[in-house]
Protein backbone atom coordinates (compact mmCIF):
# COMPACT_ATOMS: atom_id res chain seq x y z
CA UNK A 1 0.00 0.00 0.00
CA UNK A 2 1.82 3.43 -0.67
CA UNK A 3 1.72 6.09 1.48
CA UNK A 4 0.22 9.38 1.13
CA UNK A 5 1.50 11.58 -0.91
CA UNK A 6 4.43 14.61 0.40
CA UNK A 7 3.20 18.24 -0.82
CA UNK A 8 2.44 20.09 2.45
CA UNK A 9 2.01 23.52 3.13
CA UNK A 10 4.53 25.18 5.84
CA UNK A 11 1.33 27.64 6.82
CA UNK A 12 -0.59 25.06 8.53
CA UNK A 13 1.91 24.26 11.75
CA UNK A 14 0.01 24.55 14.67
CA UNK A 15 1.13 24.98 18.15
CA UNK A 16 -1.36 24.69 21.04
CA UNK A 17 -0.95 26.16 24.86
CA UNK A 18 -3.84 26.32 26.84
CA UNK A 19 -2.80 27.00 30.40
CA UNK A 20 -6.25 27.11 31.79
CA UNK A 21 -9.94 27.32 30.74
CA UNK A 22 -12.39 27.05 33.50
CA UNK A 23 -16.46 27.81 33.77
CA UNK A 24 -17.62 30.22 36.28
CA UNK A 25 -18.84 27.72 39.20
CA UNK A 26 -17.60 24.51 40.99
CA UNK A 27 -15.94 26.43 43.91
CA UNK A 28 -13.50 29.62 44.00
CA UNK A 29 -11.45 28.77 40.92
CA UNK A 30 -14.58 28.32 38.82
CA UNK A 31 -14.98 24.27 37.24
CA UNK A 32 -11.56 23.97 35.38
CA UNK A 33 -11.95 22.46 32.43
CA UNK A 34 -8.36 22.11 30.91
CA UNK A 35 -5.43 22.64 32.76
CA UNK A 36 -1.36 22.29 30.73
CA UNK A 37 -2.99 20.93 27.72
CA UNK A 38 0.22 21.57 24.91
CA UNK A 39 0.68 19.77 21.41
CA UNK A 40 2.17 20.57 18.31
CA UNK A 41 0.37 19.56 14.57
CA UNK A 42 2.96 19.44 11.86
CA UNK A 43 1.73 21.53 8.72
CA UNK A 44 -1.09 19.13 6.36
CA UNK A 45 -0.87 16.93 9.63
CA UNK A 46 -4.01 14.75 10.99
CA UNK A 47 -4.35 14.60 14.57
CA UNK A 48 -7.31 12.49 16.29
CA UNK A 49 -7.81 13.41 19.42
CA UNK A 50 -9.52 10.92 22.38
CA UNK A 51 -10.32 10.89 25.54
CA UNK A 52 -13.78 10.22 28.08
CA UNK A 53 -17.27 12.22 27.75
CA UNK A 54 -16.42 15.57 29.27
CA UNK A 55 -13.11 15.95 29.52
CA UNK A 56 -12.82 19.28 27.39
CA UNK A 57 -12.30 17.96 23.86
CA UNK A 58 -14.43 20.27 22.01
CA UNK A 59 -13.52 22.76 24.49
CA UNK A 60 -10.12 22.38 22.83
CA UNK A 61 -11.36 22.87 19.37
CA UNK A 62 -13.75 26.14 20.21
CA UNK A 63 -10.51 27.84 21.81
CA UNK A 64 -8.16 26.28 19.10
CA UNK A 65 -11.33 28.07 16.53
CA UNK A 66 -10.93 31.09 17.90
CA UNK A 67 -14.66 30.06 19.26
CA UNK A 68 -13.67 30.49 22.77
CA UNK A 69 -11.37 33.30 23.61
CA UNK A 70 -12.04 33.38 27.44
CA UNK A 71 -9.27 30.95 28.49
CA UNK A 72 -5.76 31.41 29.29
CA UNK A 73 -4.41 29.73 26.08
CA UNK A 74 -2.11 30.67 23.24
CA UNK A 75 -2.51 29.73 19.92
CA UNK A 76 -0.23 29.56 17.10
CA UNK A 77 -0.72 28.49 13.16
CA UNK A 78 1.97 28.84 10.67
CA UNK A 79 5.10 29.82 10.81
CA UNK A 80 5.34 33.56 11.71
CA UNK A 81 4.76 33.15 15.22
CA UNK A 82 1.54 35.12 14.91
CA UNK A 83 -1.71 34.38 16.45
CA UNK A 84 -4.07 32.04 15.05
CA UNK A 85 -6.41 33.70 11.92
CA UNK A 86 -3.34 36.03 10.79
CA UNK A 87 -3.73 34.73 6.94
CA UNK A 88 -5.55 31.56 7.64
CA UNK A 89 -8.30 30.00 7.23
CA UNK A 90 -10.06 28.01 9.92
CA UNK A 91 -12.76 25.40 8.92
CA UNK A 92 -15.04 23.91 11.68
CA UNK A 93 -17.52 20.85 11.02
CA UNK A 94 -19.54 20.73 14.11
CA UNK A 95 -21.23 17.36 14.85
CA UNK A 96 -24.76 18.40 13.90
CA UNK A 97 -24.52 19.88 10.12
CA UNK A 98 -25.59 23.34 11.09
CA UNK A 99 -27.10 23.79 7.12
CA UNK A 100 -28.99 27.05 6.91
CA UNK A 101 -32.68 25.20 6.29
CA UNK A 102 -33.44 28.00 4.24
CA UNK A 103 -30.85 27.41 1.71
CA UNK A 104 -30.39 24.99 -1.11
CA UNK A 105 -27.77 22.44 -1.39
CA UNK A 106 -25.51 24.30 -3.25
CA UNK A 107 -26.62 27.91 -1.34
CA UNK A 108 -24.97 26.36 1.89
CA UNK A 109 -21.81 26.04 0.60
CA UNK A 110 -21.43 29.02 -1.97
CA UNK A 111 -22.44 31.05 1.69
CA UNK A 112 -18.65 30.68 2.72
CA UNK A 113 -17.40 31.48 -0.74
CA UNK A 114 -16.18 34.69 -2.08
CA UNK A 115 -18.80 35.94 -4.62
CA UNK A 116 -16.86 35.20 -8.07
CA UNK A 117 -16.18 32.03 -7.16
CA UNK A 118 -19.26 30.94 -6.36
CA UNK A 119 -20.73 32.83 -9.42
CA UNK A 120 -17.91 30.67 -11.35
CA UNK A 121 -19.10 27.38 -9.50
CA UNK A 122 -16.62 25.83 -7.31
CA UNK A 123 -19.33 25.12 -4.69
CA UNK A 124 -21.12 23.02 -7.27
CA UNK A 125 -17.86 21.25 -9.05
CA UNK A 126 -17.06 19.87 -4.39
CA UNK A 127 -20.47 18.99 -4.36
CA UNK A 128 -20.61 16.65 -7.78
CA UNK A 129 -17.16 15.16 -6.95
CA UNK A 130 -19.01 14.38 -3.38
CA UNK A 131 -21.62 12.76 -5.56
CA UNK A 132 -24.10 15.10 -4.83
CA UNK A 133 -24.82 16.69 -8.29
CA UNK A 134 -28.37 15.12 -8.26
CA UNK A 135 -29.13 17.55 -5.10
CA UNK A 136 -27.74 20.69 -5.77
CA UNK A 137 -30.81 22.62 -5.77
CA UNK A 138 -32.85 20.80 -2.86
CA UNK A 139 -33.45 21.74 0.45
CA UNK A 140 -31.47 20.53 3.47
CA UNK A 141 -34.57 18.83 4.81
CA UNK A 142 -34.79 16.43 1.88
CA UNK A 143 -31.64 14.98 2.42
CA UNK A 144 -30.91 12.25 4.41
CA UNK A 145 -28.54 12.58 7.58
CA UNK A 146 -25.13 11.18 5.23
CA UNK A 147 -26.33 13.70 2.66
CA UNK A 148 -26.26 16.75 5.36
CA UNK A 149 -22.75 15.96 6.81
CA UNK A 150 -21.54 15.48 2.89
CA UNK A 151 -22.46 18.84 2.55
CA UNK A 152 -21.45 19.80 5.61
CA UNK A 153 -17.68 18.15 4.84
CA UNK A 154 -17.68 20.10 1.72
CA UNK A 155 -18.42 23.81 2.81
CA UNK A 156 -15.56 23.07 5.41
CA UNK A 157 -13.75 21.82 2.45
CA UNK A 158 -14.53 24.64 -0.24
CA UNK A 159 -12.13 27.15 1.25
CA UNK A 160 -9.11 25.04 1.23
CA UNK A 161 -8.67 26.01 5.17
CA UNK A 162 -5.01 26.40 6.58
CA UNK A 163 -6.75 24.41 9.52
CA UNK A 164 -9.55 21.72 9.60
CA UNK A 165 -11.25 21.31 12.90
CA UNK A 166 -13.97 18.15 13.13
CA UNK A 167 -16.09 17.74 15.76
CA UNK A 168 -17.32 13.89 15.87
CA UNK A 169 -18.50 14.88 12.80
CA UNK A 170 -19.81 11.34 12.05
CA UNK A 171 -21.16 10.27 15.14
CA UNK A 172 -25.14 8.71 14.82
CA UNK A 173 -24.10 7.66 11.68
CA UNK A 174 -24.95 3.70 10.56
CA UNK A 175 -21.72 1.93 10.13
CA UNK A 176 -21.77 2.18 5.86
CA UNK A 177 -22.57 5.19 6.01
CA UNK A 178 -19.99 6.54 8.46
CA UNK A 179 -17.32 4.42 6.78
CA UNK A 180 -18.16 6.26 3.30
CA UNK A 181 -17.76 9.74 4.57
CA UNK A 182 -14.44 8.51 6.66
CA UNK A 183 -12.99 7.85 2.70
CA UNK A 184 -14.39 11.20 1.19
CA UNK A 185 -12.67 13.42 3.95
CA UNK A 186 -9.36 11.00 3.50
CA UNK A 187 -10.06 11.91 -0.31
CA UNK A 188 -10.27 15.10 -0.08
CA UNK A 189 -7.45 15.75 2.06
CA UNK A 190 -4.89 13.71 0.38
CA UNK A 191 -6.28 15.58 -3.15
CA UNK A 192 -5.56 18.78 -0.63
CA UNK A 193 -3.39 18.42 2.33
CA UNK A 194 -4.51 20.26 5.35
CA UNK A 195 -3.68 20.50 8.50
CA UNK A 196 -6.95 18.22 10.51
CA UNK A 197 -7.94 18.15 14.15
CA UNK A 198 -10.65 15.30 14.63
CA UNK A 199 -12.17 14.77 17.53
CA UNK A 200 -13.77 11.24 18.14
CA UNK A 201 -14.70 8.55 20.89
CA UNK A 202 -14.03 5.82 18.42
CA UNK A 203 -10.73 4.61 18.50
CA UNK A 204 -11.35 2.32 15.64
CA UNK A 205 -12.10 5.76 13.80
CA UNK A 206 -9.25 7.44 14.92
CA UNK A 207 -6.38 4.43 14.09
CA UNK A 208 -8.63 4.36 10.25
CA UNK A 209 -8.32 8.11 9.74
CA UNK A 210 -5.19 9.58 12.20
CA UNK A 211 -1.50 10.18 11.81
CA UNK A 212 -1.48 10.43 15.14
CA UNK A 213 -3.57 10.35 18.43
CA UNK A 214 -3.60 12.25 21.22
CA UNK A 215 -5.42 10.90 24.14
CA UNK A 216 -6.76 13.21 27.06
CA UNK A 217 -6.85 13.06 30.73
CA UNK A 218 -10.02 13.37 32.36
CA UNK A 219 -11.05 16.95 33.92
CA UNK A 220 -8.97 19.17 33.60
CA UNK A 221 -7.90 17.78 30.12
CA UNK A 222 -4.15 17.30 29.27
CA UNK A 223 -2.28 15.09 27.21
CA UNK A 224 -1.90 11.64 28.68
CA UNK A 225 -0.18 10.21 25.57
CA UNK A 226 0.58 10.76 22.21
CA UNK A 227 0.46 7.68 19.71
CA UNK A 228 2.10 7.51 16.11
CA UNK A 229 -0.34 5.13 13.91
CA UNK A 230 2.11 3.60 12.06
CA UNK A 231 -0.48 1.84 9.77
CA UNK A 232 0.07 2.52 5.91
CA UNK A 233 -1.88 4.52 3.79
CA UNK A 234 -4.38 4.12 1.49
CA UNK A 235 -6.39 2.17 4.90
CA UNK A 236 -9.03 -0.26 4.82
CA UNK A 237 -11.77 0.36 7.79
CA UNK A 238 -12.45 -3.35 7.91
CA UNK A 239 -8.33 -4.19 8.28
CA UNK A 240 -7.42 -6.21 11.23
CA UNK A 241 -4.46 -4.34 11.81
CA UNK A 242 -6.35 -1.40 13.27
CA UNK A 243 -7.76 -3.85 15.80
CA UNK A 244 -4.44 -5.36 16.32
CA UNK A 245 -2.97 -1.85 16.68
CA UNK A 246 -5.65 -0.97 19.37
CA UNK A 247 -5.58 -4.00 21.47
CA UNK A 248 -1.80 -3.29 21.59
CA UNK A 249 -2.38 0.62 22.62
CA UNK A 250 -5.12 -0.32 25.12
CA UNK A 251 -3.13 -3.87 26.64
CA UNK A 252 -0.05 -1.25 27.44
CA UNK A 253 -2.24 1.77 28.89
CA UNK A 254 -5.09 -0.45 30.20
CA UNK A 255 -7.18 3.08 31.67
CA UNK A 256 -6.21 4.64 28.63
CA UNK A 257 -10.00 5.24 27.91
CA UNK A 258 -11.03 6.23 31.03
CA UNK A 259 -8.75 9.33 30.65
CA UNK A 260 -6.06 8.11 33.52
CA UNK A 261 -2.50 7.39 32.73
CA UNK A 262 -1.58 3.49 33.48
CA UNK A 263 -1.00 2.60 36.80
CA UNK A 264 -0.33 -0.73 36.71
CA UNK A 265 -3.73 -2.15 38.00
CA UNK A 266 -6.43 -2.97 36.01
CA UNK A 267 -8.22 -0.32 34.91
CA UNK A 268 -10.71 -2.18 32.56
CA UNK A 269 -11.38 -1.34 29.03
CA UNK A 270 -14.47 1.09 27.78
CA UNK A 271 -16.34 0.45 24.71
CA UNK A 272 -14.39 2.24 21.77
Amino acid sequence: MSARPAPRTAGGALRVRIRRKAYAGGGSGGRVAIEGLEFTAGAGEFVCFVGPSGCGKTTMLNIVGGLDSDADADIRLGDSGGDSGAGARVSYMFQTPRLLPWATVRENVDVVLPRAEARAGRGADLLRRMELADSLDEFPNRLSGGMQRRVALARAFVTEPTLLLLDEPFVSLDGPAANRLRGILLDLWRARPTTVLFVTHDLREAIYLGDRILFLSRRPSRAILDAAVPLPRPRDPEDPEIDRFRAGLLTRNRSLLHGLEDDGGDGGEAEA
